[in-house]
């Protein structure tokens, strides 16, 4: 369903899995070649993780065991550690959701991108809150992008 690899450090990966019965769990290892290590195996509270079932993106934060995913207008934060569960609503349909790390270097970055037939498309970059006793959701308002396009993607270059 999803696999991702940490920007700071390419041999870990996190696979978004769901079984014949409709659980779903977070499989995290670690990459070295032709072999690999489990690093973790967390089972995914669904009565916490709501609409997680109807979502359509998803990304594991490069930091603090956090799934976030979309449904609608609503962006999730899910700490697959802890259990718990913070919510934003965006305003408009999410249409993209990314790890941003290339601009800035930063593990706590994020990306969300959102389309509305009154505002168009905004890409906003956020953070990761980095107090693992807390989930947060950090705005970046001088970040903000307006464009008159539906972004699916992002892809940056790093300008030297």
């Amino acid at each position: 369903m999803l696999s991702e690899e940490q920007f700071y450090d390419k041999a870990k990966h996190f696979f978004l899995l769901k079984d014949t019965e409709g659980k779903y769990y977070i499989y995290k290892f670690r990459a070295y070649g032709t072999r690999g290590t489990k690093e973790g195996f967390y089972e995914i509270d669904m009565d916490m993780a709501e609409h997680l079932a109807d979502a359509n993106l998803f990304m594991v934060a490069n930091v603090n065991g956090l799934l976030l995913y979309a449904h609608g207008s609503t962006l999730y934060m899910y700490d697959f550690v802890y259990k718990r569960l913070l919510k934003k609503d965006m305003g408009a349909e999410i249409t993209c959701l990314e790890n941003e790390f290339a601009s800035a270097s930063s593990r706590y970055s994020f990306v969300v991108a959102t389309y509305s037939d009154s505002e168009k498309g905004i890409v906003r970059k956020f953070d990761v809150g980095s107090d693992v006793n807390t989930l947060e959701i950090v705005d970046r308002p001088k970040e903000v992008w307006h464009t008159r396009l539906r972004i699916k993607d992002v892809e940056w270059k790093r300008a030297y």
